[in-house]
């Protein structure tokens, strides 16, 4: 997930959230089309959409994700492979065949439709006829047919476009949206379309977009452009204004991190085009891919029947049966984005956005927010404060016409991460990756620490001074340990294990002890889960300042009674200038740093607590108990 950080000095908050998508690039696209990008918009960081690529319609892919899981996957991704040259026909292709599959699975299957091009060379061929995609197989030259429009070779790219134009016209007159993925992996070189240059290739994605958008009318497409692990990606991107969605074929364990940083500002959708192995759904919080769609076999050949079942059963994935139904709604709730804010204190201001909501047919009169079916707020964009914790909150709307629709947001108020640009040390490092030490703890989701190829491996993190851990956050790149301990210490000398186990995943482990004061944290992997050494993208700690002194200092101040005592959700304070108030609980536990007149309380359990009151003449300690 992107992560957007705005710091607040005072209270120090931090939002995150996902980047919020552009509108469709195409301005005329028509309402099927649009409800599905949406959509696309919606579930994008919080969940990832499932889907099987086919290279003919007879492939049997379906029954065996379904006998697996007793699922389907969401989307459909189809070919035009047979639909153009004749050669192909020749051989007994059915250029309708997808077209019509296509139809039948949105329309009678209610799933959503991908459609890809193995685009036989149109002229030139020298290999196979069914290898004419290959730049193997021919010598026509993309580079001189796009650089002279009146050639015979650029018309001959204009007809094989209008073939597929017709095909898209068939689809948009049956209401069928198609999420569209030409000339992909280009500057992979393998296909004739990138066997030159990204210019040449930049310029045929161009005049495709024209040809099909302004040309032939085709309001019913999503444009997915498509890079693979090689080559320079950004001298091949198109343009923001043709690109809807940015997929990666077939993703390594620093994908998303390296589109994040060529891509990341642009306000794409990022989605897995290709894969193989169906992606692990425990590394979803640190690569939240918006779908990815499974090549043809290799459902078959790079999945086992319990790894199929795991992944479309998972709750982050979405399948063919959690589609909505149909697509164009006259009421649409949208609750904004999931965010994470960081504070200090108990408790923080959240802004809430429900102003991507719609209605077709008449004005929306009500916003209500509801957490755990309780009302919490009203209006467009409220304001309200949130306990530390997750927060799954309800929006519901209601036009003039008394219909309604509803929408979720996630919002996780946490603590601030005391191990961001602390000290690390560690047991061993890559040689000549620049994947240091300090990469785990810099705050950042495209740099990782990695160690030697062999076990045992180690990283340690001083924070600088005590404080009572709470909890940890280990972000772990492809290569992670299976098995660890986590200790804590004092001194760096003497040291106390707090975690273990035996059966690490991945992706993202997050570890909540029983609070423990420490200054040094030591993560020591003892067995690895691949022949790679153990690589973290980031060791996040989290926890609160210590208070070591308690008594009252004697002085000449003013001495206060914050009130009531013992309270319940709510301490009122009548607090001269120039003082601050902190909170904590009988271990030392900071949970509250101000200077409020009122201290929510909501959140902390029964028991005793300390409110330590700082004045300009001295120190006042009160016990507080909470009923």
């Amino acid at each position: 997930m992107i992560k957007q950080i705005l710091s607040f000095m005072l209270g120090l908050v931090a939002i995150y959230n996902c980047s919020q998508a552009q509108n469709i690039v195409n301005p005329n696209a028509n309402a099927e089309t649009k409800a599905v990008k949406a959509y696309l918009d919606q579930v994008y960081g919080k969940k990832i959409i499932s889907g099987q690529a086919f290279e003919n319609v007879n492939e049997n892919w379906l029954n065996i994700i379904q006998n697996a899981s007793g699922k389907q996957p969401a989307i459909l991704g189809l070919d035009f492979m047979n639909s153009t040259y004749e050669r192909r026909t020749n051989h007994g292709a059915d250029p309708n065949a997808m077209t019509d599959k296509a139809i039948d699975w949105y329309k009678n299957k209610h799933g959503l439709v991908e459609f890809h091009w193995h685009w036989d060379a149109p002229k030139n061929v020298t290999g196979i006829w069914y290898s004419a995609f290959y730049t193997s197989a021919t010598s026509f030259d993309i580079n001189y047919a796009v650089n002279n429009q009146n050639s015979t070779d650029f018309q001959l790219l204009v007809r094989d476009i209008d073939d597929i134009a017709a095909h898209l016209k068939r689809l948009q007159d049956n209401g069928v949206p198609v999420i569209w993925r030409p000339l992909h992996e280009a500057e992979g070189g393998w296909f004739w379309w990138g066997a030159k240059d990204g210019a040449s290739c930049q310029k045929l994605w161009n005049y495709m977009y024209d040809r099909l958008v302004n040309h032939h009318q085709l309001n019913n497409l999503i444009w997915v452009w498509n890079s693979y692990g090689g080559g320079n990606k950004g001298n091949w991107y198109p343009g923001d204004k043709t690109v809807d969605i940015i997929a990666w074929d077939y993703e390594s364990g620093n994908s998303w991190n390296s589109y994040q940083q060529l891509f990341g500002g642009k306000g794409k959708l990022f989605a897995l085009g290709e894969e193989g192995k169906l992606p692990d759904p425990n590394n979803f919080a640190a690569r939240p891919w918006l779908y990815f769609l499974t090549w043809a076999y290799m459902i078959q050949n790079n999945n086992d029947a319990n790894w199929i079942n795991k992944v479309y059963n998972d709750p982050k994935t979405i399948t063919l049966s959690d589609l909505p139904w149909p697509w164009v709604k006259d009421v649409v709730a949208n609750a904004g984005p999931d965010q994470v804010l960081i504070t200090t204190n108990l408790s923080t201001v959240v802004g809430l956005d429900g102003s991507g909501s719609s209605s077709v047919n008449s004005a929306i009169t009500s916003y209500v927010w509801k957490e755990n079916n309780v009302q919490i707020a009203t209006g467009v964009k409220p304001q309200l404060s949130l306990s530390l914790g997750k927060h799954t909150i309800t929006l519901v709307i209601t036009d003039a016409n008394n219909k309604t629709a509803t929408d979720e947001v996630v919002i996780h108020v946490k603590k601030p991460n005391l191990a961001l640009n602390k000290t690390v040390t560690v047991s061993s490092t890559e040689a000549n990756l620049g994947n240091i030490a300090s990469n785990a703890t810099d705050g950042k989701t495209d740099t990782r620490w990695s160690s030697l190829y062999a076990d045992p491996q180690w990283i340690k993190i001083d924070l600088g001074a005590p404080y009572v851990l709470e909890n940890f956050s280990l972000m772990w790149e492809v290569a992670f340990a299976k098995s660890y301990v986590i200790e804590v210490s004092m001194d760096d000398a003497n040291w106390t294990q707090v975690m273990q186990t035996t059966t690490g995943d991945g992706g993202t482990d997050d570890i909540a002890i029983t609070p423990t004061s420490a200054q040094y944290v030591r993560l020591t992997s003892t067995a690895r889960a691949t022949t790679y050494g153990n690589s973290l993208y980031e060791f996040e700690v989290y926890g609160s300042d210590m208070i070591t002194a308690l008594d009252s200092e004697a002085g000449n101040y003013p001495k206060l009674n914050p009130y009531p005592n013992p309270f319940q959700d709510r301490i009122y304070l009548n607090l001269p200038a120039n003082t601050e108030v902190e909170l904590s609980d009988m271990n030392g536990m900071l949970l509250y740093r101000g200077s409020e007149s009122s201290i929510e309380t909501g959140a902390l359990s029964k028991g005793l607590y300390l409110l330590k009151i700082k004045q300009v003449g001295g120190t006042q300690v009160v016990k507080m108990s909470k009923n």
